[in-house]
């Protein structure tokens, strides 16, 4: 009874502290959106305004004409109403701006009537010469004046933006604290925070950019531990009611992390042209989990899924593997998310174009028999933050962005991503392809691999130890549980210098290394260990980060890692990369090893 009462207390307490927090952040958010950035964008038109009165006024000096001088003038009217808005606004800087409104009107009767008589008589410029210079300096004064009160706003627009995320990193460590069930409450709090917050700093997308990289670290970091911990519970015992539960916590973790990780995809793609990383790669092996997963899913669903698997067997392509498989899983879940009944068809079709230089396309198509799309609809969904309509929207969910992604992903690689209504019968057609290296074509003797086929990973033969280097007790306990779990022997290191000292005395197998951390962080550590004699210095290193963009990526490897996991980490993920590295290490100690797996 009392631990019911302790349970409900915390609950309570867990919903009273989130209204609280998301009540305060929501005023904050409006205040940024309804008075600091409108003054800050008046001050900055206030500017504008001057410097083109300013600009006006020479060009009308310059052509002698008069004229020019009158059509000016819209420019001080609107400086005055720029100003009336920001003294609306800024009650308590009356003076100083009654100050610039005096100013900007002295220099307007002086640069006009200066300009009325150097453009009737430009050959008396030497005569006023003086006089220009004195006007001159009124109107920089005027512009530093605005200058100084348009830097303390730009500031307090700043600090608001650092204090809401501070507010967000605190809720998220209070959630960890409070329990699976209260930790995803939490996370979709902070996940609706953060979309305010997304829309609050939308017309700046250098903030924009800087805000989700946080957000994803900190989002990350502590779903590491509750998608940890919900996999571990899954390999315990539980009962029907619990296994329910779990499932139900993993499914909405998942879609937590897909979400962020979409979020950073997007910005990605927007922020900058994509990195494309060529590697040779099998279609064989790249296509063998997406689709056990989808077979899977259309036999929950009651649904056919259809496809050939020789149609892959035996082609090695070279393109970018990671960006291939994100649109190929992302137009496969669109299907079985929009088909009820009926049949899901995957089909792979390739075509060599050269036979000298091997080149060629590759092209993926899925037919689904869902209820189709609107021809008119059909250009706007791939469209950023674009859906069919309200009632898909919330039948469904999602941001409206995976198929822009897919767009932009078709569009990097130099191919296309094309949607279409099938003619013949109800349903969608979606197209993929882009042109690639092929730098090995199929076997006739060869083995088809079957995505139905259940791969299994062999435990250790002998004791193996894995250091973890990780400052997050939680991340701590989870991922030392999973490796214990697997049959590796561990030790633990709170952060890059223990990491350090416990490689120089201890025989270690293989590194899961973090890379934020305090003391010393995960990459000057690892650049410490490289510099150790043999054979420490040769330990397989893989990044364990909650930093999950290309960049964090490549600075990883860059540094003298040979692997990167990002997290929330998976448990068979984690399996097959120790078995992989300890695997090689042991066949071929002395042979370098690959950069990434």
């Amino acid at each position: 009874m009392m631990i019911a009462l302790l349970g409900g207390l915390g609950f309570f307490i867990y919903l009273l502290f989130n209204v609280l927090v998301a009540a305060q952040n929501r005023a904050t958010i409006e205040d940024l959106l309804d008075h600091k950035f409108p003054v800050v964008e008046n001050l900055l038109q206030l500017k504008e305004h001057a410097e083109l009165f300013k600009e006006s006024l020479t060009h009308a000096i310059n052509l002698e004409n008069q004229y020019l001088i009158q059509d000016s003038l819209e420019y001080v009217s609107d400086f005055q109403s720029n100003l009336n808005r920001v003294q609306a606004k800024l009650v308590d800087k009356k003076a100083e701006l009654d100050e610039i409104g005096l100013h900007f009107q002295t220099y307007v009767s002086q640069a006009k009537a200066l300009a009325n008589i150097l453009s009737s008589a430009p050959q008396s410029y030497a005569e006023y010469q003086q006089s220009a210079e004195q006007i001159n300096a009124t109107f920089d004064r005027l512009i530093a004046e605005i200058d100084a009160i348009l830097d303390v706003q730009q500031e307090a627009y700043r600090l608001q933006l650092h204090f809401i995320q501070e507010d967000m990193v605190q809720a998220n460590r209070i959630g960890t604290v409070l329990g699976i069930t209260v930790l995803l409450g939490l996370f979709l709090w902070a996940w609706v925070i953060s979309r305010q917050v997304l829309n609050a700093i939308g017309k700046t997308n250098r903030l924009k950019e800087a805000f989700l990289t946080t957000i994803s670290h900190e989002l990350r970091t502590p779903m590491n531990g509750i998608m940890g911990s919900i996999n571990l519970l899954k390999k315990t015992t539980p009962s029907r009611e619990q296994e329910e539960l779990i499932d139900a916590a993993s499914l909405s973790s998942l879609e937590m992390v897909r979400t962020v990780d979409e979020i950073l995809t997007f910005v990605d793609f927007i922020s900058d042209k994509p990195k494309i990383t060529y590697k040779s790669f099998s279609l064989e092996d790249m296509l063998f989990y997406p689709l056990k997963l989808m077979c899977r899913e259309c036999e929950k669903k009651g649904l056919l899924f259809e496809y050939d698997s020789s149609q892959f067997h035996g082609i090695v392509i070279e393109s970018d593997e990671q960006k291939i498989l994100h649109v190929i899983r992302r137009i496969l879940e669109n299907a079985l998310k929009f088909t009820q009944r009926g049949r899901i068809k995957f089909t792979v079709r390739h075509q060599s174009l050269s036979m000298t230089d091997k080149t060629g396309t590759v092209f993926f198509e899925v037919d689904d028999s869902g209820p189709g799309i609107d021809e008119a609809m059909i250009y706007d969904i791939m469209q950023p933050f674009q859906q069919l309509d309200s009632s898909f929207s919330r039948k469904h969910g999602g941001l409206g962005i995976g198929l822009s992604i897919c767009k932009s992903v078709a569009k990097s690689l130099g191919g296309e991503l094309w949607i279409e209504n099938k003619e013949e019968e109800l349903g969608v057609r979606v197209r993929f392809s882009f042109p690639c290296k092929f730098v090995k074509m199929r076997s006739s003797a060869a083995q088809v691999r079957s995505p139905s086929s259940v791969q299994t990973i062999p435990k250790p033969a002998i004791p193996v130890t894995v250091l973890i280097v990780e400052d997050n007790k939680v991340n701590q306990m989870v991922i030392e549980k999973m490796l214990r779990r697997m049959k590796y022997n561990t030790l633990i290191a709170n952060n890059g210098a223990e990491a350090v000292e416990q490689v120089k005395r201890h025989a270690i197998g293989c590194i899961l290394m973090d890379c934020q951390m305090p003391v010393m962080d995960g990459f000057e550590a690892t650049r410490q260990i490289r510099q150790l004699e043999k054979p420490k210095r040769d330990v397989p290193i893989i990044a364990v980060t909650a930093n999950a963009r290309e960049s964090d990526r490549d600075k990883c490897l860059s540094v003298g890692m040979d692997s990167f996991i990002s997290k929330p980490v998976d448990f068979k993920v984690v399996e097959k990369c120790l078995h992989d590295f300890l695997t090689m290490e042991r066949a071929c100690p002395d042979k370098t090893r690959p950069l990434s797996i």
